[in-house]
């Protein structure tokens, strides 16, 4: 079925939202600057945003990501899994947080493990140390745990990260169409993933997912039986 365009009068005002790195401490200011020409930072190949990041915004996330890492991503024990019970926690703990960090501050919803360790600081050419892939592997079924990720396939190569849980994003969405008055308007979603919003660049089942928790709700409802066109209940 063919989708239902509904062209909407009212622009939303556009804002700039940045992420923030939670727990994060800044690198001493005395860091060189020669080795960064090395850094990989954000180059996924399965990176699927319909309406990418710009080049100037993207540029500005990669200096804050690099600046505001923990001291402890140069230090190459932290490369090696404790064998201490009681050291382990911590350790996956402290790289699940910068995996979260990193998703968020890039706005990804699908991450590529494989390449996941070629970017700094999983990969990281200062102390000569890089996560190997059962590593990177073990962190993201502690996530899975957690309910943080989901793998997608069989091979548990691609992860999607829940950097936000399916309620936050549903609270912050309603928010956000009752505040430009876009609430009022039936909304396919090809026009809510043209919002430049964070939320935007979702994958299309986490937008069903977000309104069939609204509908259940009865804050929302489904126009016709495809699912890709929705009302809010005012």
């Amino acid at each position: 079925m063919e989708l239902v365009n509904i062209s909407v009068k009212r622009k939303p005002t556009e804002e700039e939202s940045e992420p923030s790195i939670d727990n994060a401490e800044k690198k001493n200011s005395d860091t060189s600057v020669d080795w960064m020409d090395n850094v990989i930072i954000n180059k996924p190949k399965q990176k699927t945003i319909e309406k990418p990041i710009s080049s100037l915004q993207e540029s500005h996330n990669e200096s804050r990501w690099i600046n505001n890492l923990p001291n402890w991503v140069d230090r190459p024990w932290m490369f090696i899994t404790p064998k201490l019970e009681n050291q382990v926690s911590s350790w996956i703990d402290s790289w699940t947080g910068l995996v979260i960090d990193y998703c968020q501050l890039f706005q990804l919803h699908i991450v590529n493990t494989l390449e996941l360790m070629d970017i700094y600081p999983f990969s990281n050419k200062k102390a000569n140390k890089k996560l190997t892939s059962n590593q990177i592997q073990s962190l993201f079924e502690e996530m899975e745990k957690k309910g943080i990720v989901k793998w997608l396939g069989n091979e548990k190569i691609l992860a999607r990260v829940y950097y936000k849980s399916i309620e936050q994003w549903s609270s912050i969405i309603i928010d956000y169409l009752m505040d430009t008055g876009l609430a009022a308007e039936v909304l396919t979603f090809h026009e809510l993933s043209n919002q430049n919003q964070e939320w935007s660049t979702l994958p299309r089942q986490d937008f069903i997912e977000i309104f069939e928790l609204l509908v259940s709700r009865g804050r929302a409802k489904w126009i016709g039986k495809s699912k890709d066109t929705i009302t809010i209940e005012l």
